[in-house]
């Protein structure tokens, strides 16, 4: 208990004048060299060229006071300790109450009670706190006979719910031998002061007769220690409180004298210490005004902000020889003065700790100390700062935390105690969260998450363009929210549970997502209703993922299953999408969906039905429920929607088994993975029902296990590949990829091929063509060869070079990477030269070319790097076809030395086929010369039909007629033809020369004289070409006039080469009638008529 004011004690009136330093300019020394000294500019022996405080600074006697002071309510008569919590001061009473009270300065009348029950009152006589802790010292020793001493740890978020949830901390002294000293107020192990650190507590002692104080050291944990001495300080008087800023090192010990009444009350500061080296730094001592606090009882202090302190006193009253009372009260004072210049000579501080109450966009509820003590910052915006949320457990942020410093971050919690953050408003910076914390952001976008540890949730909720950052969370739930499509893909990785729920959207698309599931623990995925994910990886260290209830997922980039356990319950399901791929390097093989996008035949202007080619990454029926072509219509095979004998089939597989034809119709209905077929698709099912047409905006869909090497790693082979010496097939096999993965063609380490030719042909049914695909090849030359990736459920043609041909996937060949909206995707960069030829026909197109390079070389016979034109399976289509000497059979790429050393022919046959007929009509030839080519080298292009010869590099394309005489001898179109016929005379020629043309050596025959030509066609509707020709260079005007010699086209105005060249009128809005066209040179004018009929 503490000594009471019993007696009466003779009041001297002892004014003490207060005089404040200036602090102005002055600083406090930082170590840079090792000069011990006294660094305080305002010791009376300040050295200013000491850099190492050696704690030998002394002082002038200060006399301070309060700035203001109230009276406290009467419940605190025995108030003790004291601290700043919940933006309220707490204090309690030294016997048997249990309660602490909570006030504010401005009205410290108005109390609340808050009781620790289950603890014991013997003597509380100190209150302190850390960032997770209230600490209430028991410790109060007026006889030095206690042998029960203790702190009691008090978990401050418990108490906040209403509960006790405390630790016992006691102890006793290392060298107190008599616990009997023979009475009252004169034992020097008697403490009303402590501090706490996070491993140790340190109690001040109150020594009732040396008037020092001692400081002992225990271990801040529970059990029973004995605290150590580890300093001794005479502290002229009885040090009855304390208040510690950990970041400043900076104590305050307050105390008193008795019964002394002529010495004052007074403040200890102890400030740049090192360690818990406490008195060997400054040590100052500031006397209270004598006349202010004659009587006082000071008890306890504490501040918030190291400058202003709080003070409190315990009542006191005598009666004789006369009345004399001193209330409870609360006491303001300002030590900025001795102070404010030591603070600010600190280091900024690195972090900042939340108050625990009041708004958090508020910096004055932010302190430097976790315990709430200490400087407050000037802003938000300060660099590299660290802002601590680490209590209450659960608070609101309703307004922006505008956070702006450079790598600055708000770091939730400790990983102590539960912290939970509900985010209606903006978090600037970076978050960090430690275990035990979660964080809600609703409405707004998250911040970027620096690190989250095991144990968090992050919920985000009602984000309509969410973007997180690229980051590994625990437990992650979106709710209500749509991600936001990204260009540059993002990762996000998953350790905990992972929910994706919204209740209005029939699908979540996350497109541009990597979402990774990485973690060593047992995971739930609940998804509802549909997830739509770009990437998903499964590469978890231990431990299985599995799908709630009524979770599904949609994979439209890729689904990687790298490692773990993957468990797939009822009314759950994976379903890769067209065009995505799956890697399964763990061998999870789950039971997944996959799916097919195919091209409707409208799209590709076949009108009621087209061919496409197909395959299957899992062994499926072909018809009927369940099977791949399920909804579309089928005949002509067991299981088909119609098997008549001898009809059509709409399906054929390229085998050897028929004496007639290699196209033959399964034998089954069945598909097994590596098979290619083709497919006839109509438009509708059934054919002739207009109003049930095929909804090909739906795939195709099977299901099964995830296709993948035979124990990761043994490679795929294709079996019973056709020889290039088997007559019926002369050497092509139909093939399927048979992975739910992307084939890389052009990686020439993921294949091992013997006998077989170096590229692959897929067809594309959207453009009626085949595309080209070259292994080990280079860029693809646009239109006539394609990125080299043959996409699941894919079927393509590859060529047997000899007799014992072979072909084997290694796991190398798969690519990860994420499809493109299309199969046939275009890249960019170098290619070898080419000059590339496009054949137009009635809005269909073929292009060919010749390429050339180092790797090739000139000959009479095709080589390897050459590529037969395979026939369209189309009703409609545009074919061209390069046939040389050396080349007899129609190719669609031809490859030459870059050295080429002598001209060269090429032929060209364009064909066209409009509805199963050959096309006559005007047509388009154009062309593409790649950059690389030598400039010096000469390229013409000779039409046979009208003997016009183009310069390919003044020209960019030319217009002609096709004609019967043209087109292929047709036979009855066939579902689905082979490599194309011999074409024995071509209709252009292309002339290249490595040396420009001499007078000795002519590129071609040069016309003798100026000639006009007839137009052709004539009569023409819309357009028509006008050829002329130049025995030399000539500055030509070709002028159309109509019939009443108005000129309606200028079509050329300027100076042309000799030769033949041909200019393209298109009539416009002209009317039909009699047009004439004339050609004006310095030699002569001449002038054709022509018919225009609409």
């Amino acid at each position: 208990m503490k000594a009471r004011v019993n007696h009466l004690y003779k009041v001297f009136a002892v004014l003490c004048l207060f005089v404040a330093l200036p602090t102005s300019g002055l600083s406090f020394a930082a170590a840079a060299t090792e000069i011990p000294g006294c660094t305080d500019p305002l010791a009376q022996n300040y050295n200013s060229e000491a850099t190492v405080n050696d704690g030998s600074c002394t002082y002038a006697s200060q006399t301070i006071t309060f700035t203001e002071r109230k009276e406290l309510a009467p419940v605190l008569e025995g108030t003790s300790g004291m601290i700043v919590w919940q933006n309220l001061f707490w204090s309690h009473n030294d016997g048997n109450d249990l309660n602490i009270y909570g006030f504010t300065f401005d009205d410290p009348l108005d109390i609340q009670a808050l009781e620790l029950t289950g603890l014991t009152n013997n003597d509380w006589e100190e209150l302190t706190q850390d960032e997770h802790y209230l600490y209430m010292g028991d410790i109060g020793n007026n006889y030095g006979s206690r042998t029960n001493l203790k702190i009691y740890k008090i978990e401050k978020q418990a108490l906040l719910r209403g509960e006790m949830v405390v630790e016992e901390i006691a102890y006793s002294y290392d060298d107190q031998t008599d616990f009997s000293p023979g009475g009252s107020l004169i034992t020097d192990y008697d403490a009303e002061a402590f501090i706490v650190t996070d491993e140790f507590i340190y109690v001040f002692t109150k020594q009732w007769t040396s008037r020092q104080t001692s400081v002992y050291r225990m271990p801040n944990e529970a059990g029973t220690h004995v605290a150590e001495n580890i300093a001794t300080f005479d502290v002229e008087g009885l040090i009855t409180g304390s208040v510690y800023l950990p970041e400043e090192r900076l104590i305050a010990l307050i105390g008193y004298n008795f019964p002394e009444v002529t010495t004052p009350p007074f403040i200890w500061l102890l400030y740049d210490f090192q360690g818990d080296d406490f008195f060997g730094g400054n040590k100052r001592k500031l006397n209270f005004n004598l006349f202010s606090f004659a009587l006082h009882q000071l008890e306890a202090i504490t501040t918030i902000d190291g400058l202003t302190y709080y003070a409190t006193n315990e009542f006191a009253s005598t009666t004789t020889p006369f009345p004399v009372t001193v209330p409870q009260r609360i006491h303001q004072i300002d030590l900025s003065p001795f102070l404010s210049g030591y603070l600010e000579s600190l280091p900024a501080p690195q972090a900042f700790y939340y108050r625990g109450s009041g708004s958090l966009s508020d910096v004055s509820n932010w302190a430097s100390n976790p315990n709430g003590s200490g400087r407050i910052p000037e802003s938000f915006a300060l660099n590299g700062v660290s802002w601590h949320i680490v209590s209450p457990d659960s608070l609101i942020l309703n307004e922006p935390l505008p956070v702006s410093g450079t790598d600055a971050r708000v770091v939730l919690g400790d990983g102590l105690f539960p912290v939970h953050l509900h985010a209606e408003a903006e978090i600037n910076g970076s978050v960090y969260m430690n275990e035990n914390t979660s964080i809600h952001i609703e409405g707004g976008q998250p911040p970027d998450f620096e690190h989250v540890a095991d144990g968090t949730t992050v919920t985000i909720s009602g984000v309509p363009d969410l973007e997180l950052s690229e980051s590994s969370f625990w437990t992650l739930a979106i709710l209500e929210s749509a991600f936001k499509a990204l260009d540059n893909p993002k990762t996000v990785s998953i350790r905990g549970d992972l929910s994706l729920i919204h209740t209005e959207a029939a699908l979540q698309h996350t497109d541009g997502w990597r979402f990774v599931i990485e973690g060593s623990a047992d995971q739930t995925l609940n998804l509802q209703p549909v997830w739509s994910a770009d990437e998903l990886v499964i590469a978890k260290v231990a431990g299985k993922v599995q799908l709630t209830e009524g979770s599904h997922i949609r994979i439209t980039g890729l689904l990687s299953l790298e490692s773990g356990e993957l468990t797939l319950l009822d009314d759950t399901s994976i379903t890769v999408a067209s065009g995505a791929s799956v890697w399964d390097e763990g061998e999870l093989q789950p039971q997944l969906n996959f799916e097919r996008l195919i091209t409707s035949p409208q799209s590709s202007g076949g009108n009621q039905g087209h061919w496409i080619n197909l395959a299957s990454p899992v062994p499926v029926a072909i018809a009927g429920t369940g099977g791949l072509l399920e909804p579309l219509w089928t005949q002509g095979f067991p299981g088909a929607n119609e098997n008549i004998p001898g009809s059509d089939s709409s399906v054929l597989f390229f085998t050897a088994e028929s004496e007639d034809t290699a196209y033959t119709p399964p034998a089954e209905n069945a598909i097994s993975p590596g098979v290619g077929a083709l497919v006839y698709v109509l438009e509708n099912n059934p054919p002739d029902d207009t109003n049930a047409p095929v909804d090909f905006s739906q795939p195709l869909r099977v299901s099964g296990q995830v296709p993948w090497f035979e124990n990761g790693m043994v490679p795929y082979a294709f079996e019973n590949l056709h020889t290039a010496f088997d007559g019926q097939t002369n050497g092509w096999n139909l093939l399927g990829n048979p992975f739910a993965a992307w084939l890389d063609w052009g990686k020439t380490e993921g294949w091992q091929a013997a006998d077989m030719d170096i590229f692959a042909w897929v067809w594309e049914p959207a453009a009626q063509q085949y595309r080209l695909m070259e292994m080990g090849g280079g860029v693809p030359i646009p239109d006539v060869t394609t990125a080299p990736y043959i996409a699941p459920f894919q079927a393509f043609w590859v060529r047997a070079s000899d007799e014992n041909p072979a072909l084997s996937i290694l796991p190398e060949a798969i690519t990860r990477e994420k499809n493109a909206e299309t199969f046939f995707r275009p890249e960019t960069g170098e290619t070898e030269p080419f000059v590339r030829f496009i054949f137009e026909a009635d809005r269909y197109e073929s292009a060919a070319a010749v390429r050339f390079g180092d790797r090739f070389e000139s000959g009479t016979e095709p080589s390897a790097y050459d590529a037969p034109a395979l026939w369209p399976l189309s009703h409609n289509f545009a074919y061209l076809a390069l046939i040389s000497e050396s080349h007899p059979k129609p190719y669609m790429l031809m490859s030459q030395p870059v050295g080429l050393t002598e001209r060269i022919e090429v032929g060209m046959y364009p064909y066209a086929v409009i509805n199963a007929e050959p096309f006559t009509g005007l047509s388009e030839m154009r062309w593409v010369i790649d950059d690389q080519l030598p400039g010096e080298w000469g390229l013409t292009l000779i039409h046979h039909e009208t003997g016009i010869h183009i310069n390919l590099r003044e020209e960019s394309s030319y217009l002609f007629h096709t004609s019967e005489g043209m087109s292929r001898s047709q036979e009855p179109f066939t579902a689905a033809s082979g490599p194309a016929q011999l074409f024995t005379q071509p209709v252009f020629s292309l002339i290249i020369e490595p040396e420009p043309a001499t007078s000795a050596e002519p590129l071609a025959e040069m016309p003798a004289t100026i000639k006009l030509f007839p137009n052709y066609p004539n009569p023409f509707n819309p357009q028509t070409v006008i050829r002329f020709a130049l025995p030399e260079t000539a500055d030509v005007r070709l002028t159309v006039y109509d019939s009443l010699g108005r000129r309606v086209a200028l079509l050329a105005d300027g100076t042309k080469s000799a030769g033949v060249h041909a200019v393209i009128f298109n009539s416009g809005n002209l009317s039909s009638g009699l047009y004439f066209y004339e050609m004006r040179t310095q030699e002569a004018s001449i002038v054709r008529k022509m018919t225009l009929l609409k």
